[in-house]
């Protein structure tokens, strides 16, 4: 007798195969009863169903997301405050063991693709910025550092850092005119004071 397997999801057919492995992709989260038919080559039953089944949970991808800074920020700070947002996934303090655990680890923040810092926190600063424009991305990473696949396990903003604005000088006074000068000519205006007073007592 020769023949295949049809291979059933939850009581629907999902593929057939010739071979002692399969892969099934796209199952939800949840679980589901894979049920493994053998079938005549012509796809008819043994004449009597020749099946097993078992049952399998589907975990909840783990995912990341900057929720702040926005994209784009610009600002003259040169450290940033930022914060994630982390789901199906366990922060376990960085270094605290190096046993690979499905759904626990910690985080990876990259600056310009170099790595920077590893934490174990949804809020933490970046610092020491220089001026310009950055990508700044923070992806899940298990408890020996191996990345984590899979279409949300990383995200990543840019923010750009401008030259910090001098302070205004006080009102009434000439552009370039700051505390130093101010502070300046109050001196030398006590002074001349002083010398008025001096020349009068003389």
């Amino acid at each position: 007798v020769q023949g295949h397997f049809h291979i059933l999801v939850d009581g629907v057919y999902a593929t057939a195969s010739g071979e002692l492995t399969a892969t099934l992709a796209g199952l939800t989260a949840g679980d589901h009863v894979l049920k493994v038919e053998l079938r005549n080559n012509d796809h008819t039953d043994l004449g009597g169903e020749v099946s097993a089944s078992v049952v399998i949970h589907v975990a909840n991808r783990p995912s990341v997301a900057i929720t702040s800074p926005a994209s784009g920020l610009e600002t003259s700070e040169r450290t940033i405050l930022f914060t994630v947002e982390v789901a199906n996934f366990t922060l376990d303090a960085v270094n605290a063991t190096s046993t690979k655990v499905a759904g626990h680890g910690h985080l990876h923040v990259f600056v310009d693709g170099n790595l920077t810092q590893m934490v174990a926190a949804a809020s933490f600063t970046v610092g020491n910025l220089a001026v310009g424009t950055h990508t700044v991305r923070v992806t899940l990473a298990h408890n020996d550092h191996t990345g984590i696949p899979g279409d949300n396990t990383s995200d990543e903003v840019t923010v750009t850092v401008t030259v910090r604005e001098p302070p205004a000088p006080p009102r009434g006074l000439p552009p370039g005119f700051g505390a130093f000068e101010v502070l300046a000519a109050a001196g030398a205006a006590f002074a001349a004071l002083g010398l008025r007073r001096a020349r009068r007592k003389a």
